[in-house]
């Protein structure tokens, strides 16, 4: 029915809008308790907060621990009982004084007897220890970290309590920041430890072999158990937090302020608030989303859990600012995982709630670990504001109501049933079977690994290849045998096997380069990254023309690679004849070999260079302008000077400009030029005008700075010449 009134008309207009304003002010109210720095509700309690929480349909929560029995936790791990280690805080943000005999933090043990979720006995492993995060339980104690050192606490006499304190590494950086420091232990399948370094510190640390790394600010780290040998694994990131292996052997991070989630690369660089890379750009991301959030916290891939099939390619993060676990998935295109954004898998209606770890039982289950607080900012709010809670902290379980809970306890456990464990999909329940059967059966692990062999099961043949690896038992013909097998993943796994072996036949290595599935290629190339060889220039250089272009992982580690051996064999490039697409590639690793033979390779084949676009010879030609010669810089100038208008300072460009105008520029007399410099220098002047030249090698400095200062002298009118020479 139509309004005739045009009074009532207006009336029910501004009663519909009135109820939408209604409507909308407690959807935005609900906004802006999960986007303050400081939370302006309550807290909740325990029972209160698991109310507050949405999982899809099947799943449920159960509560394992709350305060006051653990007080702020910051990292967990799981051990060969099921039990789940949990370092926990009263100090942070502030550490401690080094020399205060009592502080307030610590490892607690919680152990679920009756398998109702709930943990029913707590035990202080530790104390006095100060703002611990990383911990890795290991043999009779565990491996943490605590202000200022990496520490092996040692339990002795079987009471779960430590008593015996050993440095394995140290001291670590803490100083500067105290919110990320060194976290997320992780045992990979090659037997390394690996972590996360956190933002803003420095630190310079050895093992017992002598060998040092230096790592500011964002860094992965990998180290020996028995504090022999720290490596540096990957470079940048800005505050990682979560490390996790998925079955192929791939490391995946959790960073805040870059990407949710990122792959890891040996010897490759991530961005850390705009840290230089080292020529060959970053490390290529995973994906385009933050989920609204700089802070993610913890990593968990579905595929290790006991939820459902339409999980298993997911990867599970902590979002500790907008108080949910988010869930993506993971994809490949060729050889480069690719991660789709998915619905949130849990939501918090409780603004304090905040998940800064995640971890996967033995039972499947995904443990949660919150850092409840009303302020989570460590550089958005004073570190002094009485907002910031000390003592309230929760540990979650999610499980699916269909799955099983029962586990055994692998410490008791037969070799029979270790080895069967070792098959498992759960990593945390393979990995913990694999340390038992090293601790418990270190002379079976041989006979143990060829029951694996034999199994029609990819998991468990590759556990069974780590297996002999690690006891020094996987012979070269096992490995030619193997590099054959029909399933792709033992095929992968044997080429990172080969990275982590010292001495490599090449022919090995190459024939994976040509294998039909991308990953086990990238997996090939990188162990040619770390051994490099001759004999791979040409393969190497086939590989990058004719590899996809939208998989940019693979071209990611064939460049390195190919730069990893041109750095240790050079020769290979005065023996080879070059198209111009091979000539490209090479130019393209040339930036991070930082060498004059690298800007002299640029410097003779600017010819091809010169064709490509403008930003990318605009770093070449700064590059080979800092490197080379003097008498090569006719070679730089002459390919150009008809087509570009150089600016050489913190950065160079490049831009096309009037050939007349250009020519207009030159001076009306080279003799003159020629009396203060070298002819070299003199015909990169005449024929570059409107040069800014800031930070040439110092042997040019000079020459380049005297021509400038008499060009400028010889200026027909105002703004004919825009030179400015630094003083010679």
């Amino acid at each position: 029915m139509a309004v005739q009134n045009p009074l009532l008309l207006l009336c029910l207009t501004a009663f519909l809008f009135s109820c939408s304003l209604n409507a909308q002010e407690p959807q935005a109210a609900a906004s802006d308790l999960f986007t303050s720095h400081i939370r302006t509700t309550e807290p909740l309690s325990p029972q209160e907060a698991m109310e507050s929480f949405i999982l899809p349909e099947g799943f449920e929560i159960q509560l394992v621990a709350a305060e006051p029995d653990i007080a702020k936790p910051t990292n967990m791990a799981i051990d060969a009982h099921g039990r789940v280690w949990v370092t926990s805080t009263e100090e942070y943000p502030y550490a401690a004084p080094l020399d205060r005999q009592e502080t307030k933090d610590s490892i607690k043990i919680l152990e679920d007897i009756d398998g109702d979720g709930s943990a029913d006995k707590i035990t202080t492993f530790a104390d006095n220890l100060n703002i611990p995060m990383g911990l890795y339980p290991y043999r009779d104690g565990v491996v943490c970290f605590s202000i200022p050192n990496i520490w092996f606490l040692r339990d002795t006499d079987g009471d779960d309590r430590c008593d015996r304190r050993e440095i394995l590494y140290g001291p670590i950086g803490y100083e500067r920041d105290t919110h990320g420091m060194v976290n997320s232990f992780t045992r990979g399948y090659d037997g390394w430890l690996y972590a996360c370094h956190g933002f803003n510190n420095e630190t310079v640390v050895a093992g017992t072999d002598g060998h040092e790394i230096g790592m500011q600010s964002g860094n992965i780290f990998r180290m020996r158990l028995d504090g022999s040998r720290l490596e540096l694994f990957t470079h940048g990131h800005v505050n990682p937090y979560g490390l996790t292996f998925n079955k192929h052997g791939e490391l995946l991070v959790a960073d805040c302020h870059t990407k949710p989630i990122s792959l890891l690369v040996r010897g490759g660089y991530q961005d850390s608030f705009g840290k230089p890379h080292d020529g060959l750009g970053y490390i290529p991301a995973l994906m385009k989303h933050n989920h609204g959030s700089t802070a993610i916290c913890g990593i968990v891939l579905g595929e290790t859990t006991a939820f459902p099939a339409e999980y298993q390619d997911s990867v599970f993060s902590g979002n500790v600012t907008s108080c949910r676990i988010n869930r993506n998935t993971l994809h490949y295109r060729g050889s480069s995982p690719q991660v789709l954004e998915e619905p949130d898998f849990l939501i918090s209606k409780d603004p304090w709630f905040r998940p800064v770890d995640l971890q996967v039982g033995l039972d499947g289950a995904l443990y949660v670990a919150d850092f409840y607080n009303r302020i989570i900012g460590h550089y958005e709010v004073d570190l002094d504001d009485p907002g910031r809670d000390r003592h309230r902290g929760r540990i979650w379980k999610i499980v699916h109501r269909d799955q099983s809970q029962a586990f055994p306890d692998l410490t008791k456990a037969s070799l029979e049933t270790l080895t069967y464990q070792l098959a498992s999909q759960n990593d945390t329940l393979a990995a913990r079977a694999f340390e038992q059967v090293g601790q418990r059966f270190p002379h079976e692990r041989a006979t143990v690994a060829t029951q694996l062999l034999r199994r029609n099961k990819s998991s468990a043949i590759v556990r069974g290849l780590w297996m002999l690896e690690r006891a020094q038992a996987l012979t070269d013909s096992l490995i030619v045998q193997l590099a054959g097998a029909p399933d792709s993943r033992i095929r992968e796994h044997l080429f990172r096997i080969l990275q982590e072996r010292h001495d490599v036949p090449a022919k090995l290595i190459m024939t994976g380069f040509d294998d039909a599935v991308a990953r086990v290629c990238r997996a090939a190339v990188m162990a040619a990254s770390v051994h490099p060889d001759p004999a791979m220039f040409e393969a190497l250089l086939d590989l990058l023309a004719n590899a996809s272009k939208q998989d940019s992982q693979l071209h990611y580690a064939a460049r390195m690679a190919l730069r990893n051996l041109l750095r240790d064999h050079e020769g290979v490039l005065r023996a080879t004849e070059l198209t111009e697409s091979e000539i490209l590639q090479i130019a393209g690793v040339c930036l991070s070999l930082k060498s004059r033979k690298a800007a002299q390779f640029l410097v003779s084949h600017l010819e091809v260079l010169s064709k490509v676009n403008t930003e990318q010879l605009n770093a070449w030609l700064q590059f080979a302008a800092s490197k080379v010669e003097s008498a090569s810089l006719e070679k730089i100038a002459t390919p150009c000077s008809t087509a570009f208008l150089w600016t050489v300072g913190d950065s160079v460009r490049l831009a096309p400009v009037d050939p007349p105008r250009l020519t207009r520029s030159r001076p009306r007399s080279a003799s003159s030029d020629r009396s203060v410099g070298d002819s070299a220098s003199h015909s990169f002047v005449r024929r570059f005008r409107g040069i800014t030249i800031v930070g040439l090698a110092p042997h040019l400095r000079q020459t380049l700075g005297v021509v400038g200062q008499a060009s400028l002298r010889r200026r027909s009118r105002p703004g004919a010449y825009v030179e400015q020479f630094p003083s010679g």
